[in-house]
């Protein structure tokens, strides 16, 4: 299977949220998605989410 990239940018976590759980919806699995945050704090927040 061919690996898909896409990249994103968002304000708020919530935004982050919407788009992961968008991803989820699309078949995308927890392990085929990554989050990157300048905090920790804040990407395991929108992990547990």
């Amino acid at each position: 299977m061919k690996k898909r990239y896409v990249v994103a940018a968002f304000d708020t976590d919530r935004g982050a949220i919407v788009a992961i759980e968008d991803l989820k919806h699309q078949e995308f699995t927890t392990d085929e998605i990554s989050v990157i945050s300048k905090n920790q704090r804040d990407t395991q927040h929108i992990m547990e989410e």
